[in-house]
Protein backbone atom coordinates (compact mmCIF):
# COMPACT_ATOMS: atom_id res chain seq x y z
CA UNK A 1 0.00 0.00 0.00
CA UNK A 2 2.97 2.28 0.90
CA UNK A 3 4.52 2.32 -3.11
CA UNK A 4 0.81 2.81 -4.36
CA UNK A 5 0.73 5.83 -1.79
CA UNK A 6 4.04 7.08 -4.07
CA UNK A 7 2.18 6.92 -7.13
CA UNK A 8 -0.44 9.20 -5.43
CA UNK A 9 2.11 11.20 -4.47
CA UNK A 10 3.50 11.79 -8.12
CA UNK A 11 -0.32 12.32 -8.92
CA UNK A 12 0.03 15.14 -6.49
CA UNK A 13 2.67 16.54 -7.73
CA UNK A 14 1.62 16.40 -11.36
CA UNK A 15 -1.75 18.29 -10.56
CA UNK A 16 0.83 20.98 -8.78
CA UNK A 17 2.56 22.14 -12.18
CA UNK A 18 -0.07 24.71 -13.15
CA UNK A 19 -0.44 26.40 -10.43
CA UNK A 20 0.81 29.99 -9.18
CA UNK A 21 4.33 28.05 -7.62
CA UNK A 22 5.68 26.31 -10.65
CA UNK A 23 9.32 26.56 -11.36
CA UNK A 24 10.45 26.89 -14.87
CA UNK A 25 13.16 24.80 -16.25
CA UNK A 26 15.28 26.33 -18.95
CA UNK A 27 17.50 23.59 -20.27
CA UNK A 28 17.45 21.99 -16.38
CA UNK A 29 19.72 25.35 -14.92
CA UNK A 30 18.66 28.64 -13.62
CA UNK A 31 16.21 26.47 -10.80
CA UNK A 32 14.87 28.92 -7.93
CA UNK A 33 13.68 27.52 -4.72
CA UNK A 34 10.06 27.69 -4.09
CA UNK A 35 9.29 30.06 -0.39
CA UNK A 36 8.78 27.55 2.73
CA UNK A 37 5.16 28.40 2.61
CA UNK A 38 4.61 27.68 -1.08
CA UNK A 39 5.98 24.01 -0.31
CA UNK A 40 4.00 23.96 2.83
CA UNK A 41 0.81 24.39 1.09
CA UNK A 42 1.42 22.12 -1.60
CA UNK A 43 2.37 18.94 1.07
CA UNK A 44 -0.40 19.79 2.85
CA UNK A 45 -2.80 19.64 -0.61
CA UNK A 46 -0.96 16.33 -1.38
CA UNK A 47 -1.50 14.68 1.86
CA UNK A 48 -5.09 15.32 1.27
CA UNK A 49 -5.07 13.52 -1.75
CA UNK A 50 -3.01 11.06 -0.90
CA UNK A 51 -5.77 10.03 1.95
CA UNK A 52 -8.77 10.39 -0.50
CA UNK A 53 -7.02 8.12 -3.09
CA UNK A 54 -5.09 5.63 0.00
CA UNK A 55 -8.70 4.92 0.85
CA UNK A 56 -10.24 4.41 -2.74
CA UNK A 57 -7.07 2.19 -3.59
CA UNK A 58 -8.26 -0.28 -0.22
CA UNK A 59 -11.47 -0.08 -1.37
CA UNK A 60 -11.07 -1.54 -4.61
CA UNK A 61 -8.53 -4.27 -3.43
CA UNK A 62 -11.26 -5.36 -0.67
CA UNK A 63 -13.76 -5.44 -3.36
CA UNK A 64 -11.19 -7.69 -5.30
CA UNK A 65 -11.34 -9.95 -2.27
CA UNK A 66 -14.63 -10.12 -1.81
CA UNK A 67 -15.15 -11.10 -5.51
CA UNK A 68 -12.49 -14.18 -5.46
CA UNK A 69 -14.31 -15.22 -2.02
CA UNK A 70 -17.90 -15.27 -3.66
CA UNK A 71 -16.37 -17.12 -6.92
CA UNK A 72 -19.43 -19.76 -6.17
CA UNK A 73 -22.16 -16.61 -6.94
CA UNK A 74 -19.91 -15.35 -10.53
CA UNK A 75 -16.94 -15.56 -12.09
CA UNK A 76 -17.92 -12.79 -14.26
CA UNK A 77 -18.61 -10.72 -11.55
CA UNK A 78 -15.01 -11.39 -10.47
CA UNK A 79 -13.45 -10.86 -13.86
CA UNK A 80 -14.53 -6.70 -13.59
CA UNK A 81 -12.11 -6.67 -10.74
CA UNK A 82 -9.56 -8.02 -13.45
CA UNK A 83 -10.08 -4.86 -14.85
CA UNK A 84 -7.78 -3.29 -12.48
CA UNK A 85 -5.06 -3.99 -14.61
CA UNK A 86 -5.82 -0.98 -16.45
CA UNK A 87 -4.25 0.26 -13.03
CA UNK A 88 -0.84 -0.56 -14.59
CA UNK A 89 -1.53 1.39 -17.32
CA UNK A 90 -2.16 4.28 -15.08
CA UNK A 91 1.20 3.96 -13.79
CA UNK A 92 2.95 3.94 -16.77
CA UNK A 93 1.25 7.51 -17.66
CA UNK A 94 1.89 8.72 -14.49
CA UNK A 95 6.37 8.23 -15.36
CA UNK A 96 4.73 10.53 -18.29
CA UNK A 97 2.90 12.91 -16.23
CA UNK A 98 6.38 13.34 -14.04
CA UNK A 99 8.78 14.43 -17.08
CA UNK A 100 5.75 16.90 -18.41
CA UNK A 101 5.65 18.20 -14.64
CA UNK A 102 9.42 19.17 -15.51
CA UNK A 103 10.18 18.15 -11.52
CA UNK A 104 12.58 20.79 -10.36
CA UNK A 105 16.37 18.83 -10.44
CA UNK A 106 16.86 20.81 -6.92
CA UNK A 107 16.30 17.12 -5.12
CA UNK A 108 17.41 14.87 -7.85
CA UNK A 109 17.18 12.07 -5.21
CA UNK A 110 13.48 12.93 -4.51
CA UNK A 111 13.27 12.62 -8.53
CA UNK A 112 14.85 9.12 -8.72
CA UNK A 113 13.07 7.72 -5.46
CA UNK A 114 9.95 8.26 -6.75
CA UNK A 115 10.67 6.81 -10.19
CA UNK A 116 11.90 3.75 -8.45
CA UNK A 117 8.65 3.56 -6.31
CA UNK A 118 6.67 3.71 -9.60
CA UNK A 119 8.49 0.42 -11.14
CA UNK A 120 8.12 -1.23 -8.47
CA UNK A 121 4.26 0.19 -8.12
CA UNK A 122 3.58 -1.45 -11.46
CA UNK A 123 5.55 -4.98 -11.06
CA UNK A 124 3.71 -4.90 -7.73
CA UNK A 125 0.41 -4.41 -9.43
CA UNK A 126 1.10 -6.60 -12.32
CA UNK A 127 1.96 -9.34 -10.08
CA UNK A 128 -1.38 -9.03 -7.96
CA UNK A 129 -3.28 -9.59 -11.20
CA UNK A 130 -1.86 -12.20 -12.42
CA UNK A 131 -2.19 -14.03 -8.98
CA UNK A 132 -5.72 -13.36 -9.00
CA UNK A 133 -6.01 -14.50 -12.42
CA UNK A 134 -4.08 -18.41 -11.41
CA UNK A 135 -6.30 -18.08 -8.89
CA UNK A 136 -9.42 -18.23 -10.74
CA UNK A 137 -8.11 -21.19 -12.85
CA UNK A 138 -7.07 -23.11 -10.29
CA UNK A 139 -10.85 -23.25 -8.36
CA UNK A 140 -11.93 -23.55 -11.48
CA UNK A 141 -10.17 -26.40 -12.49
CA UNK A 142 -10.81 -27.90 -8.99
CA UNK A 143 -14.33 -28.08 -10.28
CA UNK A 144 -15.98 -25.13 -8.01
CA UNK A 145 -19.50 -23.55 -9.88
CA UNK A 146 -18.99 -21.12 -12.03
CA UNK A 147 -20.75 -19.56 -15.21
CA UNK A 148 -17.91 -19.99 -17.81
CA UNK A 149 -14.98 -21.96 -18.25
CA UNK A 150 -11.45 -19.61 -18.23
CA UNK A 151 -11.59 -19.87 -21.82
CA UNK A 152 -14.86 -18.83 -22.08
CA UNK A 153 -14.77 -15.79 -19.55
CA UNK A 154 -11.56 -14.73 -20.67
CA UNK A 155 -13.04 -14.70 -24.26
CA UNK A 156 -16.17 -12.66 -22.66
CA UNK A 157 -13.94 -9.97 -21.38
CA UNK A 158 -11.96 -8.86 -24.76
CA UNK A 159 -15.43 -8.96 -26.52
CA UNK A 160 -17.51 -6.79 -24.03
CA UNK A 161 -16.47 -3.51 -24.66
CA UNK A 162 -15.05 -2.73 -21.45
CA UNK A 163 -15.12 1.78 -20.94
CA UNK A 164 -12.19 3.14 -18.88
CA UNK A 165 -12.11 2.35 -15.65
CA UNK A 166 -12.15 6.21 -14.17
CA UNK A 167 -15.28 6.92 -16.26
CA UNK A 168 -18.90 8.29 -14.92
CA UNK A 169 -21.05 5.89 -13.28
CA UNK A 170 -24.02 8.07 -13.83
CA UNK A 171 -24.08 7.23 -17.62
CA UNK A 172 -27.31 6.16 -18.36
CA UNK A 173 -26.62 2.55 -19.97
CA UNK A 174 -29.56 0.47 -20.37
CA UNK A 175 -29.35 -3.53 -20.58
CA UNK A 176 -31.47 -4.29 -23.39
CA UNK A 177 -33.51 -2.95 -26.15
CA UNK A 178 -36.64 -2.21 -24.35
CA UNK A 179 -34.57 -0.17 -21.95
CA UNK A 180 -33.46 1.42 -25.05
CA UNK A 181 -36.42 2.53 -26.20
CA UNK A 182 -36.77 4.65 -22.87
CA UNK A 183 -35.27 7.17 -24.93
CA UNK A 184 -35.01 6.32 -28.55
CA UNK A 185 -37.93 5.61 -30.66
CA UNK A 186 -36.24 4.76 -33.81
CA UNK A 187 -34.64 1.15 -34.82
CA UNK A 188 -31.03 0.91 -35.46
CA UNK A 189 -27.78 -0.27 -33.66
CA UNK A 190 -27.08 0.41 -30.56
CA UNK A 191 -24.65 -0.44 -27.64
CA UNK A 192 -26.12 -2.09 -25.11
CA UNK A 193 -24.99 -3.22 -21.54
CA UNK A 194 -26.29 -6.89 -19.83
CA UNK A 195 -24.99 -6.52 -16.00
CA UNK A 196 -23.60 -9.96 -16.96
CA UNK A 197 -21.01 -8.76 -19.36
CA UNK A 198 -18.95 -7.74 -16.51
CA UNK A 199 -17.65 -4.09 -15.61
CA UNK A 200 -20.12 -2.16 -17.71
CA UNK A 201 -18.71 -4.15 -20.70
CA UNK A 202 -21.28 -2.85 -24.35
CA UNK A 203 -22.77 -5.78 -26.93
CA UNK A 204 -23.45 -3.36 -30.31
CA UNK A 205 -27.09 -4.78 -31.55
CA UNK A 206 -29.84 -4.24 -33.66
CA UNK A 207 -33.14 -3.18 -31.90
CA UNK A 208 -36.49 -3.14 -33.72
CA UNK A 209 -38.50 0.04 -32.37
CA UNK A 210 -41.42 -0.77 -34.93
CA UNK A 211 -42.59 -3.84 -34.46
CA UNK A 212 -45.53 -4.50 -31.75
CA UNK A 213 -44.12 -1.78 -29.55
CA UNK A 214 -40.90 -1.99 -30.35
CA UNK A 215 -38.13 -2.47 -27.52
CA UNK A 216 -37.05 -6.24 -29.82
CA UNK A 217 -33.36 -7.02 -30.21
CA UNK A 218 -32.91 -8.58 -33.21
CA UNK A 219 -31.23 -11.89 -32.93
CA UNK A 220 -30.98 -13.21 -36.83
CA UNK A 221 -31.46 -11.83 -40.44
CA UNK A 222 -31.93 -12.74 -43.24
CA UNK A 223 -33.22 -10.55 -46.57
CA UNK A 224 -33.14 -9.70 -49.98
CA UNK A 225 -30.19 -8.25 -50.64
CA UNK A 226 -27.76 -8.02 -53.43
CA UNK A 227 -24.93 -9.37 -51.17
CA UNK A 228 -25.05 -12.22 -49.06
CA UNK A 229 -23.93 -13.41 -45.34
CA UNK A 230 -22.54 -16.75 -45.20
CA UNK A 231 -24.35 -18.73 -42.88
CA UNK A 232 -22.58 -21.79 -43.50
CA UNK A 233 -20.14 -21.28 -40.64
CA UNK A 234 -18.81 -23.33 -37.36
CA UNK A 235 -19.12 -23.17 -33.82
CA UNK A 236 -16.95 -19.71 -33.05
CA UNK A 237 -17.93 -18.22 -35.92
CA UNK A 238 -22.07 -18.70 -34.12
CA UNK A 239 -20.81 -18.33 -30.52
CA UNK A 240 -19.79 -14.49 -31.32
CA UNK A 241 -21.85 -14.00 -34.29
CA UNK A 242 -21.49 -12.36 -37.57
CA UNK A 243 -22.49 -10.19 -40.23
CA UNK A 244 -24.22 -7.06 -40.43
CA UNK A 245 -25.94 -5.26 -38.07
CA UNK A 246 -28.15 -3.72 -40.64
CA UNK A 247 -28.05 -6.34 -43.09
CA UNK A 248 -27.83 -9.94 -42.35
CA UNK A 249 -26.68 -11.18 -38.70
CA UNK A 250 -26.65 -13.75 -36.60
CA UNK A 251 -25.81 -12.36 -33.40
CA UNK A 252 -23.98 -14.91 -31.40
CA UNK A 253 -25.31 -17.92 -29.10
CA UNK A 254 -23.14 -16.25 -26.58
CA UNK A 255 -24.81 -12.78 -26.58
CA UNK A 256 -28.29 -14.72 -26.72
CA UNK A 257 -27.41 -16.74 -23.68
CA UNK A 258 -26.20 -13.63 -21.65
CA UNK A 259 -29.00 -11.74 -22.49
CA UNK A 260 -31.49 -14.33 -21.58
CA UNK A 261 -30.35 -15.28 -18.30
CA UNK A 262 -30.94 -11.41 -16.99
CA UNK A 263 -34.64 -11.86 -17.14
CA UNK A 264 -37.40 -14.02 -18.92
CA UNK A 265 -37.48 -13.37 -22.53
CA UNK A 266 -40.37 -13.23 -25.39
CA UNK A 267 -39.05 -14.89 -28.90
CA UNK A 268 -40.64 -13.33 -31.82
CA UNK A 269 -40.16 -15.06 -35.24
CA UNK A 270 -41.26 -12.51 -38.53
CA UNK A 271 -41.31 -14.58 -42.01
CA UNK A 272 -42.24 -13.16 -45.57
CA UNK A 273 -42.79 -15.06 -48.54
CA UNK A 274 -42.02 -14.02 -51.80
CA UNK A 275 -45.74 -12.76 -52.78
CA UNK A 276 -44.76 -10.28 -49.75
CA UNK A 277 -47.50 -12.44 -47.30
CA UNK A 278 -46.43 -12.25 -43.45
CA UNK A 279 -46.71 -14.58 -41.02
CA UNK A 280 -45.78 -14.56 -37.27
CA UNK A 281 -44.81 -17.08 -34.00
CA UNK A 282 -44.01 -15.97 -31.21
CA UNK A 283 -43.10 -18.63 -27.75
CA UNK A 284 -42.45 -16.90 -24.36
CA UNK A 285 -41.17 -17.80 -22.21
CA UNK A 286 -37.88 -18.38 -24.24
CA UNK A 287 -34.36 -19.29 -23.30
CA UNK A 288 -30.97 -20.52 -24.69
CA UNK A 289 -28.38 -22.42 -22.20
CA UNK A 290 -24.68 -21.33 -21.52
CA UNK A 291 -21.80 -22.99 -23.82
CA UNK A 292 -21.69 -25.97 -21.34
CA UNK A 293 -25.21 -26.80 -21.98
CA UNK A 294 -24.11 -26.64 -25.76
CA UNK A 295 -26.42 -23.14 -25.81
CA UNK A 296 -29.89 -25.53 -26.00
CA UNK A 297 -32.71 -23.95 -27.11
CA UNK A 298 -35.78 -23.52 -24.62
CA UNK A 299 -39.33 -21.64 -25.82
CA UNK A 300 -42.61 -22.06 -24.49
CA UNK A 301 -45.95 -21.35 -24.84
CA UNK A 302 -46.85 -21.04 -28.83
CA UNK A 303 -48.87 -17.93 -30.40
CA UNK A 304 -49.47 -16.76 -34.15
CA UNK A 305 -50.58 -17.63 -38.00
CA UNK A 306 -46.75 -19.27 -39.01
CA UNK A 307 -47.34 -22.43 -37.57
CA UNK A 308 -44.98 -23.60 -34.57
CA UNK A 309 -42.17 -25.16 -36.48
CA UNK A 310 -39.56 -24.47 -33.55
CA UNK A 311 -41.47 -26.27 -30.31
CA UNK A 312 -40.13 -29.66 -32.15
CA UNK A 313 -36.63 -28.66 -31.21
CA UNK A 314 -37.38 -27.84 -27.59
CA UNK A 315 -34.51 -28.75 -24.86
CA UNK A 316 -32.13 -29.30 -27.98
CA UNK A 317 -28.42 -28.10 -28.11
CA UNK A 318 -27.12 -26.23 -30.44
CA UNK A 319 -25.13 -27.96 -33.92
CA UNK A 320 -23.02 -26.74 -36.63
CA UNK A 321 -21.03 -28.16 -39.30
CA UNK A 322 -17.84 -28.68 -37.48
CA UNK A 323 -19.80 -29.66 -33.90
CA UNK A 324 -22.71 -32.29 -34.18
CA UNK A 325 -25.27 -32.47 -31.26
CA UNK A 326 -28.73 -33.36 -33.47
CA UNK A 327 -30.23 -36.72 -33.38
CA UNK A 328 -29.81 -37.69 -36.66
CA UNK A 329 -27.32 -40.15 -37.55
CA UNK A 330 -25.25 -37.31 -39.87
CA UNK A 331 -25.08 -33.57 -39.15
CA UNK A 332 -28.19 -31.80 -40.52
CA UNK A 333 -25.80 -28.59 -40.31
CA UNK A 334 -23.24 -29.60 -42.57
CA UNK A 335 -25.94 -32.13 -44.52
CA UNK A 336 -28.52 -29.32 -45.24
CA UNK A 337 -25.93 -25.85 -44.44
CA UNK A 338 -27.69 -24.71 -41.49
CA UNK A 339 -26.51 -24.50 -38.14
CA UNK A 340 -29.33 -24.63 -35.39
CA UNK A 341 -30.81 -26.58 -32.68
CA UNK A 342 -31.30 -29.46 -34.70
CA UNK A 343 -33.03 -32.77 -33.97
CA UNK A 344 -33.71 -34.07 -37.50
CA UNK A 345 -33.44 -31.22 -39.68
CA UNK A 346 -36.19 -29.87 -42.30
CA UNK A 347 -39.06 -28.21 -39.34
CA UNK A 348 -37.21 -24.96 -39.53
CA UNK A 349 -33.81 -24.07 -41.66
CA UNK A 350 -33.74 -20.37 -40.88
CA UNK A 351 -30.04 -19.91 -41.24
CA UNK A 352 -29.93 -22.14 -44.34
CA UNK A 353 -28.70 -21.08 -48.06
CA UNK A 354 -30.36 -18.02 -49.19
CA UNK A 355 -32.75 -18.61 -51.95
CA UNK A 356 -35.80 -17.64 -53.95
CA UNK A 357 -38.95 -19.40 -53.52
CA UNK A 358 -39.50 -23.15 -54.40
CA UNK A 359 -36.91 -25.64 -53.94
CA UNK A 360 -36.70 -28.18 -57.13
CA UNK A 361 -33.63 -29.96 -56.21
CA UNK A 362 -32.84 -29.61 -52.52
CA UNK A 363 -34.39 -29.00 -49.23
CA UNK A 364 -31.54 -26.61 -48.27
CA UNK A 365 -33.01 -23.02 -47.94
CA UNK A 366 -34.86 -20.53 -45.39
CA UNK A 367 -37.61 -22.51 -44.96
CA UNK A 368 -40.47 -22.63 -41.94
CA UNK A 369 -42.28 -26.18 -42.02
CA UNK A 370 -45.28 -25.59 -40.51
CA UNK A 371 -45.82 -22.21 -43.02
CA UNK A 372 -44.95 -22.37 -46.62
CA UNK A 373 -43.66 -26.06 -46.50
CA UNK A 374 -40.08 -27.78 -46.28
CA UNK A 375 -39.77 -26.75 -49.87
CA UNK A 376 -40.09 -23.68 -50.03
CA UNK A 377 -37.34 -20.80 -49.35
CA UNK A 378 -38.56 -17.46 -47.78
CA UNK A 379 -37.62 -14.29 -48.69
CA UNK A 380 -37.38 -12.25 -45.36
CA UNK A 381 -36.76 -13.72 -41.81
CA UNK A 382 -36.35 -11.73 -38.64
CA UNK A 383 -35.98 -13.33 -34.90
CA UNK A 384 -35.76 -11.17 -32.10
CA UNK A 385 -36.79 -10.73 -28.37
CA UNK A 386 -37.71 -8.78 -25.49
CA UNK A 387 -38.92 -9.00 -21.56
CA UNK A 388 -42.04 -10.97 -20.89
CA UNK A 389 -43.57 -7.98 -19.54
CA UNK A 390 -42.64 -5.19 -21.82
CA UNK A 391 -46.20 -4.33 -22.59
CA UNK A 392 -46.68 -4.28 -19.04
CA UNK A 393 -43.71 -1.67 -18.14
CA UNK A 394 -44.54 0.40 -21.16
CA UNK A 395 -48.30 1.13 -20.40
CA UNK A 396 -47.19 1.44 -16.55
CA UNK A 397 -44.60 4.50 -18.02
CA UNK A 398 -47.51 5.62 -20.00
CA UNK A 399 -49.91 6.13 -17.19
CA UNK A 400 -46.87 7.78 -15.35
CA UNK A 401 -46.44 10.28 -17.84
CA UNK A 402 -42.61 9.29 -18.36
CA UNK A 403 -41.56 11.51 -21.59
CA UNK A 404 -38.95 9.45 -23.70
Amino acid sequence: MWLLAWLLLVEGLAAERVGAHDIPLESGLGVVPESSAALSDRLQRMDERLIQLAARLESLTHTVDTQLAQLDNSVLQLYRELGSGRLTEAAAELRGVLQEARVAPADPQLVSTLSQEIRQSEQLLQAQLNDTQQRLVTLLEEGRPAAASPATTTVIVERCSFPDQFQRTDEWRPADCAAVQQRHQRSGVYTVYPPVCGNGGGIRVYCDMDTDGGGWTVLLRRADLPDHQDFNLGWDSYKWGFGNLSAEFWLGNEYMSLLTSMEQMQLRVDLKDWGNASATASYTPFSIGSEQQKYALKVGKYEGNAGDALTYYNTMAFTTKDRDNDKWSKNCAQHYQHAWWNKSCLHSTLTGPYKKGALKSSWAGVTWKQWKGDRYSLKHVELKMRPINYMTWCHKLAQEGVSE
